[in-house]
C-alpha cells in the first residue's frame, strides 16, 4: 500500500511530535511549507511545478543547441584519443635536424598510456615507417627515433655507411 504525501506527514507527525520541520521534511521527501501546513491544521498546499521543464531533447524550446551542460566536446576526445594526429602535431613542432626519441614521443602523445601508442604504431606501421627509425648510437640495443622523413632518411643513409 503506497501512502500520499500528506499521510507519510501526518503518520511522522503522530509517532514523533517533538521532531523539528526541517527533520520531518528529510524524514519524508517534503517541503517545509507542507510540514508547517499541516502542522497548523491547514490542508495541503499544492505544489506548483518548476517553471521550465527539464529538456528531454539536446535542443532546447527554440530549436538551439542545448548550454551544452554535461556535454563532452568531440575535439576534446579527439585531442585525448586521437594518437595519429597528437604524433603529427609533435612532428610539426620539432625543429628540422633533431630525432626524437620514441619514449620521448609517447610521453608526448599519450601520456603514461604506453599500450595505446604502442597499438597505434603497430597498426599503422607503413605510414610511420618514413617518420620512424630505429638507431643504435651507444651501446646497447637500437632505439627508436622520430623526426621528419629528411632527417630520417639521412640519419638511415649514416646507420648503412
Amino acid at each position: 500500500m503506497t501512502l500520499t504525501l500528506e499521510q507519510r506527514i501526518r503518520g511522522c507527525l503522530a509517532r514523533h511530535p517533538d521532531w523539528t520541520t526541517a527533520r520531518i521534511t528529510t524524514s519524508t521527501t517534503a517541503r517545509m511549507a507542507e510540514v508547517e501546513a499541516i502542522r497548523a491544521g491547514q490542508p495541503m498546499p499544492e505544489r506548483v511545478k518548476a517553471a521550465t521543464p527539464f529538456p528531454t531533447t539536446a535542443l532546447d524550446i527554440a530549436g538551439k543547441p542545448s548550454s551544452g551542460a554535461g556535454t563532452v566536446s568531440l575535439d576534446k576526445i579527439r585531442a585525448k584519443f586521437d594518437t595519429i594526429a597528437a604524433i603529427e602535431r609533435e612532428l610539426a613542432a620539432l625543429q628540422r635536424g633533431q630525432l626524437l626519441p620514441e619514449s620521448d614521443m609517447a610521453k608526448l602523445t599519450c601520456g603514461t598510456d604506453r599500450s595505446r601508442f604502442r597499438r597505434c604504431i603497430e597498426n599503422n606501421a607503413e605510414r610511420f615507417r618514413h617518420i620512424r627509425t630505429k638507431l643504435k648510437l651507444d651501446e646497447g640495443e637500437a632505439r627508436a627515433f622520430w623526426g621528419h622523413p629528411e632527417d630520417i632518411s639521412e640519419a638511415e643513409r649514416y646507420r648503412e655507411m
